[in-house]
């Protein structure tokens, strides 16, 4: 009996472990993603820009998504991704249509989206229960 609690606490503490290194590596990656969405935000707020050097921010963010998308998949859930990717379409679209007061509005859902994914999947009493 000694033995199976021993392993039961031992599984317990690793699981517990790849979670917050996980949901580190997830708040850090995200806090780069929201840098980037503010940064462009700031750009567009700003209404002095130039329209191919904010595509190409645009891009450069999308890109840094893009890169991590897979990894991210396999302990993050499926939809709260795609909401992000959907966010991004609208976000480009807006730009290139150059509707910059609609992309205000869906570059801060976009930061709102992440926040949540962010809040979500940390390890808080409120999400146990």
């Amino acid at each position: 009996m000694k033995k199976e609690l021993i392993i039961i606490f031992g599984i317990i503490i690793c699981i517990v472990t790849i979670h917050i290194l996980s949901q580190r590596y997830v708040e850090r990656y995200f806090d780069n993603i929201i840098d980037g969405v503010s940064n462009i935000e700031n750009k567009v707020l700003k209404e002095k820009f130039d329209k191919d050097e904010l595509e190409a921010e645009i891009d450069e963010v999308i890109g840094k998504w893009k890169d991590k998308y897979d990894l991210l998949a396999c302990f993050l859930e499926h939809d709260e991704l795609e909401k992000v990717d959907n966010q991004f379409v609208a976000i480009k679209a807006n730009v290139i249509a150059e509707k910059y007061e609609e992309s205000v509005e869906e570059l801060e859902k976009c930061k709102f989206v992440l926040k949540n994914i962010e809040e979500k999947d940390s390890l808080k009493v409120v999400n146990i229960f």
